[in-house]
């Protein structure tokens, strides 16, 4: 059996989208190292109870010291070697790209880095690339073309971010794999059938311009000018000090006029999905969206962007809609339809759970990925 490090930025990050990756490998019989610097008493017991073991190690998720990064690789480097790890799977940008290098030092035979969208850097804005995102790109394109030669696969959630990563900057890699979907355990987002009541509408993510925030709430503003019973729900916090950010003072003014209600957190998501008809995600850029997946799963229709990753959830006009990005205009009037239509919504309801059931399920992925790390246990 192996000993496997799977790498990510943030210990919430590790438990939300590996939980059951690392339940899959240590049921297989697998040593399962997960690397995040800022573990705790209550991660480190859930990893537990999954099968995995914590391991802190440095990272600067958002940091551009080099002389730091370089530091943090050469420990992370002793760390893999100490272990003496078999495989490793590293997951988001900083972890992938210091990954590579420090499992490359480390002479980890198996090497995959998983890279779940682009970023913020490679995430157009409707004025688009400002210099800094644009300088970013750039050190980040280098990086990149540095490190993903020295892992065996990399994996993109969709081809657009193929695309625009490899075949634009010119960078090579040994095997590139296209996932889709990291899954879900369907079974923890049964389908349901749609409240009683006029068509209502619901976004969850963190408060971003990027996300299409600003795009929603003047939407909403349309549509309750129209139909002012229509409920409209916010689920995310403010990003505080983030200059894309939503403040609190300007979400407060349409709390007060009635156009949006707001959950700063929520610990039933998938009931706050059940509780509204259509899911909304007017995002600029995404990998491939787990609050999407999650809204179909519960069989919700979706309206969302035509954008890399937004688009591969949609089918428009089988089980939501796509629109433009950075056009709320266009938001308000798919909105307006499905208030129009609720018949469809039901339709698009019904084909959304279908295919989730078809794409999403995170047993079939997991497998996939287990075979990507160690393909001498791959029975094919």
């Amino acid at each position: 059996m192996a000993r496997i490090a799977l790498l990510t930025n943030f210990a919430h990050i590790m438990l939300l989208f590996r939980r059951d990756l690392i339940r899959m490998l240590a049921e297989s019989g697998h040593e399962v190292y997960c690397f995040a610097p800022d573990f705790d008493a209550a991660s480190r017991q859930a990893l537990q109870k999954l099968g995995g073991m914590a391991v802190p190690y440095t990272l600067n998720s958002r940091g551009i010291n080099p002389f730091k990064d370089l530091l943090a690789t050469w420990r992370l480097a002793r760390q893999l070697r100490r272990l003496n790890m078999d495989a490793m799977l590293a997951c988001f940008v900083k972890p992938v790209i210091f990954g590579a290098f420090a499992a490359k030092l480390a002479g980890v035979p198996r090497r995959v880095g998983m890279i779940e969208g682009l970023g913020n850097a490679f995430t157009r804005h409707a004025a688009g690339y400002s210099a800094q995102a644009r300088r970013i790109q750039r050190i980040q394109a280098a990086l990149y073309r540095l490190a993903l030669p020295l892992l065996d696969t990399v994996i993109l959630l969709n081809d657009d971010d193929r695309r625009d990563l490899l075949e634009q900057h010119r960078i090579r890699t040994r095997q590139t794999v296209i996932l889709g979907a990291i899954g879900l355990n369907l079974a923890d987002y049964p389908p349901q059938t749609l409240p009683q009541g006029p068509v209502s509408f619901v976004f969850v993510g963190r408060l971003l311009r990027e996300k299409g925030v600003f795009e929603l709430l003047q939407a909403a503003e349309q549509v309750h000018a129209r139909y002012p019973a229509t409920r409209i729900t916010l689920i995310g916090g403010f990003d505080h000090g983030n200059p894309f950010a939503l403040s609190p003072d300007a979400l407060y003014a349409h709390l007060q006029r009635g156009t949006v209600r707001h959950i700063a957190h929520s610990d039933d998501v998938a009931g706050e999905l059940a509780a509204h008809h259509v899911f909304v995600l007017p995002s600029y850029r995404e990998g491939f969206p787990r609050s999407t997946q999650e809204a179909m799963a519960v069989g919700r229709a979706v309206i969302t962007t035509d954008v890399p990753g937004c688009r591969d959830t949609v089918a428009h006009g089988v089980n939501g809609l796509l629109i433009p990005p950075y056009d709320a205009d266009a938001l308000a009037a798919a909105m307006l339809h499905c208030i129009e239509n609720p018949a469809q919504v039901q339709h698009m309801a019904q084909e959304s759970r279908t295919m989730a059931a078809a794409q999403f399920d995170a047993d079939t992925i997991n497998r996939r990925l287990m075979a990507l790390m160690l393909p001498e246990n791959n029975p094919s």
